[in-house]
């Protein structure tokens, strides 16, 4: 099995009820990143839900997000980003060198942790700095340790409904050429 981007099929009208109801069984991770890594949070995401019956929720693909953002109305903005998180049950921070830049990751990460999700930050290639405030959650620093968080998660799912849900997809990108190397750091 496999995951999907909620962002793409979260509204209740663009959704098969019965998919929807599996997809809620399913650990979510909404991707939060700053905007100059799109393309690597995309990567990521598609990694996360092509390699484990993980759903994500990324931004890019929310067309109501991105509709607000082109208008630059940042009440509903807001409204959108509450949504998407609403819709996961975790939230992984991609840090950049750069992160102690952004004035949206504050407002998610803190979104995110009132609400009960679980946070995990995730090391970007050539970066070592991680925010005080990321300090608290699961840091994941290369592909190994982006690997056993998937099985971690997938373990978790799987004992809180009861049924099996572990891909045996990861075992090829436990080989030497994987498909986020130009991202992460393969260490642990």
């Amino acid at each position: 099995m496999t995951g999907i981007n909620r962002a793409l099929k979260h509204a209740a009208d663009s959704i098969a009820p019965e998919s929807y109801v599996s997809s809620q069984k399913k650990p979510c991770v909404f991707l939060s990143y700053l905007s100059v890594d799109k393309e690597i949070a995309v990567k990521i995401g598609d990694y996360i839900s092509e390699n484990g019956d993980i759903d994500i929720y990324l931004d890019v693909h929310d067309k109501r997000l991105q509709s607000s953002v082109d208008k630059q109305d940042f009440r509903e903005i807001t409204k959108w980003i509450d949504k998407g998180l609403s819709y996961s049950t975790h939230m992984m921070c991609l840090v950049n060198k750069e992160i102690s830049s952004s004035w949206w990751l504050p407002y998610e990460i803190g979104f995110a942790k009132k609400s009960g999700r679980k946070i995990s930050a995730l090391i970007l290639k050539g970066n070592s700095h991680i925010p005080d405030y990321l300090k608290i959650s699961r840091v994941l620093r290369g592909v190994k340790s982006l690997n056993q968080y998937m099985k971690d998660l997938e373990k978790e799912a799987r004992n809180q409904h009861g049924y099996a849900i572990l891909n045996q997809s990861l075992a090829p990108n436990y080989e030497a050429k994987h498909p986020l190397d130009k991202c992460l750091n393969w260490s642990t």
